[in-house]
């Protein structure tokens, strides 16, 4: 049963997410013998999964096995494999965003090599992820993101750049190309940008990756105008309901984080 749904997600999901669900099943056979009755599965099984992972991993990690395995049983439920499908909750996990205040910000630029630091400026304007800038296609003065492998983007999308961000997206591009002419990944470079970032961080003490430029720059979209329309438009959110979790931050904390943010809220 398990083969024939990874056989089935394969050509319905990423590959990144598609490893992600194969990481799932896996855990899964550790618990379980291959040839266990796909039937004789109860909600005991998946609860004593969850105890046995809970130890091991965050909550939101044993969330993401649960959601998998919940979208197995229910795929063998449409087969008619199985009569009911297990009783799966999953908890939800009550968490600000990572952000990076500005005071951080400016020690972490500082710190960086003059191009990286332009280059992680941009995309904290942006607000996109780290793939996107890197696989995104310069059209006259648009990035244009495609719907492809590693990018968790939906549908095409684009934003559009001004002259500076045009041009540092310009040089990740030349680098990128020298780094796979050389023959590297392209996986691996992308590490290397993050790395590059988080090295930086941990050497001033900052607790942050690159990802937390997406949140930040959410965050501070919010605080500038108050409007989370903005920033579900900003980060291509498919649903609201994601964005407004930029919403939930303390207000009076928000505005110590971001004094400049407040100030331009203030003037508009």
């Amino acid at each position: 049963c398990i083969d024939e749904f990874m056989a089935y997600k394969k050509v319905n999901v990423r590959l990144s997410s598609w490893n992600r669900i194969r990481n799932t099943m896996d855990s899964f056979l550790d618990l379980y013998a291959k040839k266990t009755p796909i039937q004789d599965f109860k909600t005991k099984h998946i609860l004593d999964f969850e105890m046995h992972y809970s130890n091991k991993l965050t909550r939101s990690g044993v969330n993401l096995h649960k959601r998998n395995l919940k979208t197995f049983f229910r795929w063998c439920y449409e087969l008619e494999y199985i009569e009911r499908v297990p009783a799966i909750k999953i908890n939800k996990v009550d968490s600000n965003p990572k952000y990076i205040s500005e005071s951080n910000l400016k020690r972490i630029f500082k710190a960086l090599p003059s191009f990286y630091a332009d280059l992680f400026n941009v995309y904290l304007q942006t607000g996109k992820r780290r793939s996107e800038l890197i696989e995104g296609k310069i059209v006259n003065d648009l990035l244009v993101v495609p719907v492809k492998d590693g990018l968790k983007t939906k549908k095409e999308h684009s934003i559009r750049l001004d002259q500076f961000q045009k041009e540092t997206i310009k040089s990740l591009h030349k680098l990128r190309d020298d780094w796979i002419a050389k023959g590297y990944k392209l996986y691996n470079f992308k590490n290397k940008l993050g790395k590059i970032f988080t090295d930086t961080c941990n050497r001033l003490g900052i607790d942050a990756t690159l990802h937390c430029l997406r949140h930040t720059s959410a965050v501070i979209t919010y605080q500038e105008t108050g409007d989370i329309l903005q920033v579900k438009k900003k980060l291509n959110h498919q649903q609201i309901e994601t964005s407004d979790h930029y919403s939930s931050i303390d207000e009076n904390i928000r505005e110590l984080d971001f004094p400049q943010a407040s100030k331009i809220a203030l003037e508009v």
